[in-house]
């Protein structure tokens, strides 16, 4: 039963794809690595509450399991957004095919070509036999409708991609200390936003490290909500968090600029501790998903 204090989400058009995704996603990571009941009853919840957008990737640990308990009943209310780690074509179907099979759909709505850290790399997944190669193959197929690129230390490479290839989105490191070092706001967004690439914020809460520079997820997520995106993407631990979560996404109204800039001061002295993804590579992202979950706060999320 929903709850009557939450408001209604909100949502906005991704990109030139002409879905209406809600401004707020749910993250594939936090409670949803481990397979568990709570962590279904959190999918649940999130469509209940009018989230559609559903975050995942085959190094969520159980991520994609947790799904698979709930797409057979709710796949058409369902925007489920998947990634794929390896830069072949071969590497990448195989790991696309076991996606599919966990995640108990026979298409995803996006298919994103994970962690992009250096211009070689896209250079690889860009070749004849590289990891985009197999994306295109998959949407020839029926097996996604959407195909798109993330990043986490230097909007530079992310730029170069979206230069030599048609990318409908971006999944994009974004909070207000982006200012303050190698900027995606500043180099990324306005290209982007321009193409009409669908735009996605990731570590908006930066694993909790925006705190207590910030002093409320209002801040954190009205300041993303106010740029140039159309959604954020954030985990949870537990229901409450969600339901905080989108009674902060039902009451969004757009920040006045004076108020943004003031939260980028606000940080400016922790930029570096709050921006510690930058200094993460595709391999540390993989030994910190398999050692643990990392860093949280009692705000809330892993993003």
């Amino acid at each position: 039963m929903l709850l009557c204090d939450l408001g209604d989400m909100q949502y906005r058009t991704f990109g030139s794809t002409g879905v209406q995704c809600s401004i707020l996603g749910l993250g594939g990571e936090s409670a949803l690595y481990q397979r568990s009941d709570a962590a279904v009853g959190i999918i649940v919840r999130a469509l209940e509450l009018g989230v559609n957008y559903f975050d995942t990737a085959p190094l969520y640990q159980d991520s994609e399991l947790n799904y698979g308990e709930v797409t057979p009943y709710s796949r058409d209310r369902m925007f489920l957004a998947t990634k794929i780690d390896q830069r072949d074509r071969d590497g990448a179907w195989r790991q696309f095919e076991s996606s599919l099979r966990r995640l108990r759909t026979g298409y995803v709505d996006l298919l994103q070509i994970h962690h992009l850290d250096d211009h070689a790399e896209v250079d690889t997944v860009l070749r004849s036999d590289g990891a985009v190669a197999m994306a295109e193959e998959a949407r020839a197929q029926g097996l996604v409708r959407f195909i798109g690129i993330s990043g986490h230390s230097d909007p530079d490479v992310l730029l170069g991609a979206l230069f030599r290839h048609r990318f409908d989105t971006i999944l994009l490191a974004m909070n207000p200390a982006d200012v303050h070092r190698l900027s995606f706001q500043d180099r990324l967004l306005p290209y982007a936003d321009r193409k009409g690439v669908g735009i996605v914020a990731m570590k908006v809460f930066a694993r909790g490290e925006v705190f207590p520079a910030l002093a409320t997820a209002e801040e954190a997520l009205g300041y993303v909500w106010s740029l140039p995106i159309d959604l954020a993407i954030v985990g949870v631990e537990n229901i409450a968090q969600l339901e905080r979560n989108v009674q902060v996404a039902s009451a969004f109204r757009p920040m006045a600029p004076v108020q943004m800039i003031a939260l980028e001061a606000a940080v400016a002295s922790d930029e570096e501790r709050i921006n510690y993804y930058r200094r993460c590579s595709r391999g540390d992202e993989i030994r910190q998903l398999l050692g643990g979950r990392g860093p949280r706060n009692s705000r809330g999320a892993v993003y």
